[in-house]
């Protein structure tokens, strides 16, 4: 069994919660790490989080109420209980998540690779592993691995602990090239900003093709700039679901009254 380990022990550079719940476009950044663990094939999820947060344990609830397996522990050596030998480990560090192109590296039958990047300026930010290369917090580990981190301290960093077993038992290597790292292939959010800076990148690779006249040159570009800043909003979804609902219906009395200019104007908003 594959079983995802994702990390919330950082909080975003802001100070204003755990990185992986920061909001994208598409939810949380940790929504989108435990869509990735499950198109890599993870059955079971264990968050690793030394302070408790009720958003957290929402998604933990939710989770279960779908029939998922999932947990939560505060030290690395807590993590033993939850796995078995058997266990195929895949680690996401905080803010860090794949793109299709490393997720596919990593369905179907179960490997042990650590994802490293060649050592570059523009790369300080991820743990150096030596003088040539940086480990860009994501591996795929065998479970067997975690007894040897039974005796590691409660304040030592989980990623650094699986990253040092991980050197220390030989783990092959996946070295990302610099134009996979340019492409996206790992995605590394911090802070709001960074977040922002991601979302309004997937809004930049929306399919383009086919669209025709009013697509490409009004919704298109309303749609990148609105968006990001409606996400923001925890109750946006709601609203804007709400909002749609009533101008279809306005647009459907305007008609009746025999508007057709403002039905098509409150069809457009909607």
């Amino acid at each position: 069994m594959k079983l995802a380990l994702i990390s919330l022990a950082k909080d975003d550079l802001d100070g204003n919660g755990p990185i992986a719940l920061l909001p994208l476009f598409a939810g949380t950044l940790l929504d989108l790490q435990i869509r990735a663990a499950q198109r890599i094939g993870c059955e079971k999820f264990i968050f690793l989080c030394p302070v408790t947060h009720g958003a957290l344990l929402q998604k933990i609830d939710a989770m279960k109420q779908q029939g998922l397996v999932a947990e939560y522990v505060r030290s690395p050596s807590d993590l033993v209980q939850y796995a078995s030998d058997q266990d195929q480990i895949i680690y996401f560090s905080d803010g860090i998540l794949p793109n299709e192109e490393v997720i596919d590296q990593l369905i179907g039958t179960p490997q042990e690779l650590l994802f490293t990047v060649l050592h570059a300026d523009e790369y300080q930010e991820f743990e150096r592993i030596d003088l040539n290369q940086r480990w860009l917090g994501m591996v795929s580990l065998n479970a067997s691995r975690l007894t040897a981190m039974i005796d590691v301290p409660d304040d030592w960093e989980v990623g650094s602990a699986l990253l040092r077993t991980a050197v220390q038992a030989d783990c092959p290597r996946a070295i990302i090239s610099d134009r996979r790292m340019g492409g996206g292939a790992i995605a590394h959010v911090q802070s709001e900003i960074s977040a922002g800076q991601f979302t309004r990148q997937k809004l930049k690779e929306m399919p383009a093709k086919r669209d025709n006249f009013l697509n490409r040159f009004l919704l298109r570009p309303l749609t990148k700039r609105g968006l990001p800043k409606l996400w923001k909003q925890a109750s946006a979804s709601k609203y804007l679901g709400i909002f749609t609902i009533f101008t279809g219906a306005s647009a459907v009395l305007a008609a009746a009254f025999a508007y057709p200019i403002i039905s098509l104007i409150l069809l457009f908003l909607g």
